[in-house]
């Protein structure tokens, strides 16, 4: 249980000493004069080893029993790489207060001084290489590998702190294995300091460390200048998503909506997907539902088609027949059908609820497209529910296209506990080659579960006769 815990913990103690060092202040802060407040478990722990050692000396802690912390230097010139080998043996070794020794290491990489910091850098990146490549030494110390990369990510945290260059230098040589987070605490330190400089060493970096460079000065900007941070996600709008994102627009619409939606349809029109637009307005809907609407009935221009998307989908809740006539008018004149996608399946939602045959009828007279795709697999997901006889029918006789496809798989999903060997046919009949291979892999892992002699028949009858398709069934 010990050795399982290990690596949370070790997390923990490098969150705890990244917060000690001002990392986290600006977004986390706890009331100092909480009556309510309660020992966390790295407390409680300490509390509890104190108590017993006081009762081993007969009520006081000598010196022995309190652990020495030594800052700046806890090594001689030279001595990185046997410092840390010592030091993930004593911490791989099955002992009590792990968590309180782990803390206390935390402590010590966070207050190296500069050489000392790239020593230990140097030394680490040696140690993961060795672990990569079974040196049977440290493959022997418990856990060593997973030590070495919260090291590393502490380290290197530290080196931006006293030296932004060395810390560039150190990801650069950065292994194979360490967490992203270690670019992006890096570049968030590096923002706090100058925007423009962190921008221009992300050019320095390997191609595949820059999103999480960018990533980590949008971070520090989202937590200083909403205003600013969507600035710059506009600049790099495929690299800056998610929930990142969403929280500074969040803070943008409660501030200024018209602001937020502003930079929210800008940073869509340049990214792969509307995902910003849609949850700047929904958080606005929220807010004031009326002036979100209102605003969305007046849009043109950059991302009209998404946002009339979303007015349609708002409207499927209390007037079907009127949204499905607002999206076949949408339908002849969008330049991006996949804007359309929600909307559709918010359709199809409503009716397959009361009449899926009203549903594929609808469906039916769509183009082709994702918008039709997801409508399809949303009246699949309900009909297979209430009605797997009938869904099966309908999907039989739907022509071989994407349509199909996105069907049968959902199908082949929803049946293959209790009908296998059903959905291994279904899942078969898929056309898309790369959908067949994941939905038949997919049955086949639940069938491997509930009857392997049976699964292994179907595969090898499978290899023999090849796997059906869409115009077998």
């Amino acid at each position: 249980m010990l050795l399982r815990m290990k690596k949370p913990i070790l997390l923990t103690a490098v969150g705890a000493a990244l917060f000690a060092a001002g990392y986290w202040a600006g977004n986390s802060r706890i009331s100092a004069d909480s009556t309510d407040a309660k020992p966390g478990p790295v407390a409680a722990a300490a509390a509890a080893r104190a108590a017993e050692a006081s009762a081993k000396s007969g009520g006081a802690l000598s010196e022995k029993e309190v652990r020495a912390f030594t800052a700046g230097r806890p090594f001689a010139k030279g001595g990185a790489k046997a410092w840390l080998l010592a030091l993930a043996t004593q911490l791989g070794g099955e002992h009590r207060g792990i968590e309180i020794e782990m803390v206390d290491m935390a402590q010590i990489f966070m207050t190296m001084d500069e050489s000392c910091a790239s020593e230990t850098c140097d030394a680490l990146v040696e140690l993961l290489a060795l672990f990569k490549a079974g040196d049977p030494a440290l493959k022997a110390i418990n856990d060593g590998d997973d030590m070495a990369e919260g090291a590393f990510m502490l380290t290197v945290f530290r080196l931006s702190q006293i030296n932004p260059a060395a810390a560039l230098e150190a990801l650069r040589k950065m292994p194979e294995g360490i967490p992203d987070e270690a670019t992006k605490l890096v570049f968030s330190r590096l923002a706090g300091q100058s925007q423009a400089r962190a921008e221009e060493m992300v050019g320095t970096l390997p191609e595949k460390q820059r999103g999480d460079a960018l990533e980590g000065i949008f971070q520090t900007l989202a937590g200083k200048d909403p205003v600013a941070a969507l600035a710059f996600a506009e600049k790099y709008p495929e690299q800056i998503n998610g929930y990142e994102l969403n929280r500074a627009l969040e803070s943008m619409i409660k501030r200024d909506p018209q602001q937020g939606m502003a930079a929210a349809v800008k940073i869509s029109g340049k990214a792969p997907d509307s995902e910003a637009v849609r949850h700047a307005f929904n958080t606005w809907l929220e807010k004031d539902q009326n002036a979100a609407m209102a605003w969305a009935g007046q849009h043109t221009g950059p991302e009209q088609d998404a946002v009339q998307s979303l007015l349609i989908e708002k409207r499927t809740e209390s007037d079907p027949a009127g949204a499905m006539q607002d999206f076949a008018r949408l339908e002849q004149t969008a330049t991006n059908k996949a804007d359309m996608e929600s909307a559709a399946a918010a359709i199809a939602s409503q009716l397959a609820e009361k009449d899926p045959a009203s549903a594929q009828a609808w469906i039916a007279t769509l183009t082709d497209g994702p918008h039709k795709d997801r409508a399809s697999g949303r009246l699949a997901d309900i009909w297979i529910r209430e009605d797997p006889a009938a869904a099966s029918e309908w999907i039989k006789n739907l022509p071989a296209n994407g349509v199909r496809d996105t069907a049968a798989q959902r199908l082949a999903e929803t049946i293959s506990r209790r009908d296998p060997a059903a959905a291994f046919e279904w899942a078969g009949s898929i056309r898309d080659e790369d959908r067949r291979r994941e939905a038949v892999e997919n049955v086949m892992e639940v069938w491997r579960q509930q009857d392997p002699e049976a699964a292994k028949a179907a595969e090898a009858s499978a290899g023999q006769s090849s796997v059906p398709t869409a115009g077998d069934k």
